[in-house]
């Protein structure tokens, strides 16, 4: 079975919503990020791939491992992800715009999240992680 490493984001408001993607063609929303090539550790791809798709810069610095999660890949039947995820602060997020293969950008809310497709490691890791941010706010 094919295996991918990727790298992704958990990137709140300050209203707790959290950003998911879609990318063009696909049904299922999930954290911006991507693939993890041969020659980059994990937050060095989503530095990359923050900048490819939503023109965000980011530091290493900047970025804060969450955890890692590995389950089937959404839009690549047979294949195993390995994700690792990490949150990132963003001051200004009137400035994220979708880029190269992303197609939307989307605010899920603690109301209204299961309403949409989401890909497999954002609805079994990303999400009860972002839910537990919020709930230990309250």
């Amino acid at each position: 079975m094919k295996t991918l490493q990727l790298a992704g984001a958990l990137i709140m408001d300050d209203s707790d919503r959290l950003l998911v993607v879609r990318k063009k063609g696909s049904p299922y929303y999930m954290m911006p990020g991507g693939k993890v090539e041969v020659d980059e550790s994990p937050d060095q791809a989503l530095k990359r791939e923050l900048k490819e798709e939503l023109n965000l810069e980011v530091e290493l610095d900047d970025l804060e491992l969450v955890g890692c999660h590995q389950t089937f890949a959404a839009n690549e039947k047979g294949t195993l992800v390995y994700g690792t995820v990490f949150s990132v602060h963003v001051d200004n997020h009137d400035l994220l715009k979708p880029q190269a293969e992303i197609q939307e950008l989307h605010w899920y809310t603690e109301q209204d999240y299961a309403n949409f497709k989401s890909a497999h490691l954002l609805s079994e890791f990303t999400i009860p992680k972002w839910l537990e941010i919020i709930r230990q706010k309250k």
